[in-house]
């Protein structure tokens, strides 16, 4: 039997609120959780902490905040999320023109751009490729196929398969380049 998620009820809370609700439960709500993160959000801006509140993907969002950042300074992210550290990789690895990026990670502190550079060239070009066909925030993993062995065979991909997720191409050349991935990944040897 499976069970039910518990979900809060709305809650009206103050700064100097105090509840006995768990914040699993609390946050269960989305109503909750909104109010919570702008409050949050308010307080952190009070003390001088630059925020930043999405309406979409927030992993993309928050690499573009970083790069805008990272003009002027140097940057740390703190994120557990893969989405976020693909995403990073594969812009600092495009662009030059920005101070030390790092990313807290399960609480080891990561030099992007050496992290970056220790990646094989041709990997790192498809590494939103791989990500994306593996599995991320936007889609779901392919059947029986592993990050490892994708990023195997993106080594070897042809570009005809590898740049029409890169370079702004109609969706029939996306659609093509994926079914050709889709067979290399699925044809027997």
């Amino acid at each position: 039997h499976l069970r039910t998620p518990v979900r809060s009820l709305q809650i009206d809370f103050e700064r100097e609120s105090i509840h006995n609700t768990s914040k699993e439960v609390l946050l269960s709500n989305p109503v909750n959780k909104q109010r919570f993160v702008d409050m949050l959000s308010s307080i952190l801006q009070e003390k001088g902490i630059q925020t930043l509140c999405c309406e979409s993907d927030a992993d993309v969002e928050i690499v573009t905040a970083t790069l805008t950042i990272a003009m002027h300074s140097r940057c740390i992210v703190i994120a557990d999320d893969t989405d976020v550290m693909i995403l990073l990789l594969y812009r600092v690895s495009q662009e030059n023109n920005h101070h030390k990026i790092y990313l807290k990670r399960r609480g080891v502190l990561h030099d992007i751009e050496s992290f970056a550079g220790s990646i094989p060239s041709r990997l790192l070009s498809s590494i939103l490729l791989c990500h994306a066909f593996t599995g991320c925030d936007t889609t779901s993993a392919l059947y029986r196929k592993g990050k490892c062995g994708i990023m195997k065979v993106a080594e070897t991909l042809p570009s005809d398969i590898t740049s029409p997720f890169y370079a702004i191409s109609d969706k029939k050349t996306v659609r093509e380049a994926g079914e050709k991935l889709m067979l290399i990944l699925y044809t027997p040897k």
